[in-house]
């Protein structure tokens, strides 16, 4: 018997090639899953455009933009591409090398009976729609699409601009441009910094 103290390089001695050839599947599986995950593409989204920290954070100090999209036109995808709500935690969530090898097996041999996709999904979830309380705050959504594609910049169908959001501490020449480029089509604030409140307050321009 192994010990519950045992060191890792005793209870490889003891178990021999069982023991080597565990810890090589696992370190396989993850090597796989993270790469399947690396993979994947997110595009993050917030519930809110007047969080004080986000503005701050994101937009070098409330000199940036946010754009509102029209969410009523689709529902959990657009375009193909999977879109869904964050779930925030205090403790990390576990993926076991079960659910990692379910993972692949789902995502390359999709509809296969022996791979589970409701565990699939959790382990989905677990893994890229799960963040820490902290970042409660933020209400993020996520779009998140698997594949070939490369990274960068791509348009989702169904997801259009509603409004434009300017920061309170965006230059003059920044307002202009964008009301001159968009004012026509789109609802656009700037937002202000309130007086007496800690928080936003956006003015129609």
């Amino acid at each position: 018997m192994v010990g519950s103290g045992a060191s890792k390089a005793k209870v490889r001695k003891q178990l021999g090639p069982t023991m080597e050839g565990a810890v090589f599947h696992r370190e396989t599986a993850f090597a796989a899953f993270e790469a399947v995950r690396g993979a994947t593409l997110i595009a993050s989204f917030s519930e809110v455009c007047d969080s004080l920290l986000m503005w701050s954070h994101y937009t070098s100090s409330h000199k940036g933009i946010c754009l509102e999209y029209q969410m009523d036109d689709f529902g959990m995808y657009v375009g193909g591409v999977g879109f869904a709500r964050l779930d925030y935690a205090d403790v990390r969530p576990v993926v076991t090398t079960v659910d990692a090898l379910n993972y692949i097996g789902h995502q390359n041999f999709d509809g296969l009976p022996c791979f589970d996709s409701a565990r699939a999904r959790k382990t989905f979830d677990d893994s890229l729609l799960t963040k820490s309380s902290d970042w409660s705050y933020e209400k993020e959504w996520r779009l998140c699409s698997s594949g070939d594609e490369l990274p960068g910049y791509r348009i989702i169908p169904g997801l259009k601009v509603s409004a434009i959001y300017i920061g309170a501490n965006s230059s003059r020449d920044v307002e202009e441009k964008i009301t001159a480029a968009f004012g026509s089509n789109l609802p656009i604030y700037k937002m202000m910094i309130d007086k007496r409140e800690y928080k936003l307050v956006p003015r129609s321009l």
